[in-house]
């Protein structure tokens, strides 16, 4: 990540729903010091009329593009001719445009290559991919008392010390929700109670609620609450493929009878919830 922090060419950031693309590339845009806003957007939110305000709007900043693989065509299009020629056609004609463009996905390159055409991705020059967080569990308590000082100054509540118990069980969990999930359990923990220290009992209530809770908050023990709909989809498809595919131990025509679709698109589909087909399932995965 440092590496790209002296860049300003086009980016793509890569990796799995919670796992920090945003954070990351509003990180790039505060390290490389510009002098223009960062603007964050949804896919979903750009035709062909808001995008040229959202490029004024950013100009001499970071323009950061989530979930590009709905992108259409044209959309696409603008954006290739902003990243080759450094310049907007505006409703009142063409002029020159400064700006940081990254875009981001949680679907892997391969799938994004099926999506996009193929120049708009090429000129993304630039790739990071962002792991999930159980690939790297030791960052676990950095990550616990980074979101604890964070959210203690931005919501102005007291900041709290994970102890060494209960950074080692938090580090041992599996994080569906990755980084985004992390960060909902520290901020219900500092809400919670204003002691100096979260025991690893309090870290375990927390990461478990209660029996007497379980009715009404199952369905946050399977995602995370500020998950948007499409998010939480995608994380049940994934997990559900996932526990289907030890089933079959990895055969896949097995599978495809088990999950009632046919073989192309369910390597298709394996692939956009980043299963990788050709190897076999481990009980450890998530």
């Amino acid at each position: 990540l440092e590496s790209l922090t002296s860049q300003t060419r086009p980016l793509l950031i890569t990796g799995p729903t919670g796992s920090g693309k945003a954070y990351c590339a509003r990180h790039l845009h505060q390290r490389r010091g510009l002098a223009g806003q960062f603007i964050y957007v949804n896919t979903a939110l750009i035709d062909e009329n808001s995008l040229a305000p959202l490029v004024e709007q950013s100009e001499n900043g970071t323009l950061f593009i989530n979930e590009i693989s709905e992108l259409s065509p044209l959309i696409q299009e603008q954006l290739s001719h902003l990243m080759e020629q450094h310049s907007y056609v505006f409703p009142d004609g063409e002029r020159p445009v400064q700006l940081t463009l990254i875009c981001a996905s949680r679907q892997p390159l391969a799938v994004l290559r099926e999506k996009l055409e193929r120049k708009f991705l090429d000129l993304l020059v630039s790739h990071l991919e962002v792991p999930s967080l159980s690939q790297h569990s030791d960052d676990v308590p950095e990550l616990l008392d980074h979101y604890s000082q964070l959210i203690a100054d931005q919501e102005q509540l007291p900041y709290r010390h994970f102890s060494t118990k209960a950074q080692n069980y938090l580090r041992q969990q599996q994080w569906l929700g990755n980084c985004r999930e992390l960060k909902s359990l520290v901020q219900r923990l500092l809400i919670d109670s204003d002691k100096s220290e979260i025991s690893e009992e309090e870290a375990r209530e927390a990461f478990a609620p209660s029996a007497s809770d379980a009715r009404d908050e199952l369905w946050a023990q399977v995602v995370p609450r500020e998950l948007s709909f499409r998010d939480a989809r995608d994380m049940f498809e994934r997990h559900y493929l996932l526990e289907q595919f030890r089933r079959c131990n990895g055969n896949i025509a097995q599978l495809s009878q088990l999950v009632g679709m046919d073989r192309t698109n369910l390597y298709r589909k394996l692939r956009t919830v980043q299963i990788e087909p050709t190897e076999k399932p481990k009980a450890s995965d998530r």
